[in-house]
């Protein structure tokens, strides 16, 4: 299994699973668009009606399908297509050179 962490670079696999927790969520979830696949589960804490308008947690419906919720405060979600990349070594690649620069 893997698993994607904050702060990994480099990537030449799509993580199994990604855990989202913490502050700014949506942003975590539109950075981390390049990292993951379309089979990657992307879970998100506190993912719920209250949340989706007072803290911008609808910005994460723009980039990932809800699959389901896994208990009233986590959610799974899939990147959509249309954001899965297609070569993600020819993109990690490309990254890990522009970070040596």
């Amino acid at each position: 299994m893997h698993i994607l962490t904050a702060h990994c670079y480099c990537v030449y696999f799509y993580p199994d699973i990604v855990l989202i927790d913490g502050g700014n969520r949506p942003k975590i979830a539109e950075a981390i668009i390049p990292y993951v696949g379309e089979q990657t589960d992307i879970f998100v804490h506190d993912f719920n009606a209250a949340r989706l308008k007072k803290k911008h947690y609808e910005d994460i419906l723009k980039w990932y399908d809800l699959i389901a919720f896994g208990s009233p405060s986590l959610a799974k979600f899939r990147l959509k297509r249309q954001y899965a990349r297609i070569n993600m070594k020819k993109d990690a690649r490309a990254i890990c050179a522009n970070e040596k620069d």
